[in-house]
């Protein structure tokens, strides 16, 4: 894995996910990783709100909102 790239937290790294079937949760079955297109990597520029305090997740917010937080 580069030094640039992030693992992905959806898949664990793995390009895949294991998912139940339907709603009665008997049967899983394996789908491709839609956030990190199957490669099990994230880049750098993707923001992950875990790592971010309050005030930057607010600034990035208001991009989106103009200001009005719901």
């Amino acid at each position: 894995m580069s030094e640039d790239k992030n693992i992905c937290p959806d898949c664990m790294g793995n390009g895949y996910r294991r998912i139940f079937k339907d709603t009665s949760e008997r049967e899983k079955i394996t789908i491709q990783c839609a956030r990190c297109d199957s490669t099990g990597e994230l880049p750098d520029d993707v923001v992950r709100y875990e790592e971010h305090d309050e005030a930057e997740y607010e600034a990035h917010l208001k991009k989106f909102f103009k200001g009005r937080l719901q």
